[in-house]
């Protein structure tokens, strides 16, 4: 079975085409639409999604993280769960030699239109859980108390379960 879009990127669509035809949801506000629960899968770029993933986000989740954080993400999460103490995350399957890909000024103006929602909620989750900005290496200072681990009370807990 062939993607959906196999046919149309051979015959020479790009990723500018594809955003600005508006066919393809699975790339247009991807984590609001899981982090909310939206079920449709039209476009969307209602803002009520935005402000009820955010509400998932701080009442449904007790961990948060981010890819440019990983190894503190993963620390976090650890330490909270009494894992032995292992910070790093390996690093596998990496291209020696990183290969850079520019988008031009159109196409990165595309992605971001057709997901601004998404960017909107990740700079929040950046502003509220990790302050200090995300970082390439994902390191930041020692001090890791209250950054993207909000622990659960026993009424908030009970109240998942209800």
């Amino acid at each position: 079975m062939t993607n959906e879009y196999h046919r149309l990127i051979a015959q020479g669509m790009t990723l500018k085409d594809l955003l600005r035809g508006e066919h393809c949801h699975q790339v247009n506000n991807h984590m609001v639409r899981i982090l909310s629960g939206h079920p449709d899968a039209g476009n969307t770029s209602d803002r009520g999604l935005l402000d009820r993933a955010q509400a998932n986000l701080d009442t449904q989740f007790d961990a948060v993280g981010i890819t440019e954080r990983m190894d503190e993400s993963v620390a976090l999460i650890g330490s909270a769960l009494g894992w032995p103490p292992k910070f790093s995350v390996p690093r596998i399957n990496v291209d020696p030699q990183p290969r850079g890909f520019v988008l031009d000024d159109d196409t990165r103006a595309e992605v971001v239109r057709y997901n601004a929602l998404d960017i909107e909620l990740y700079e929040r989750v950046v502003r509220q859980y990790f302050p200090e900005g995300p970082t390439p290496s994902g390191r930041r200072s020692r001090d890791r108390a209250g950054f993207g681990w909000r622990r659960r009370t026993s009424s908030s807990a009970s109240a998942d379960h209800a």
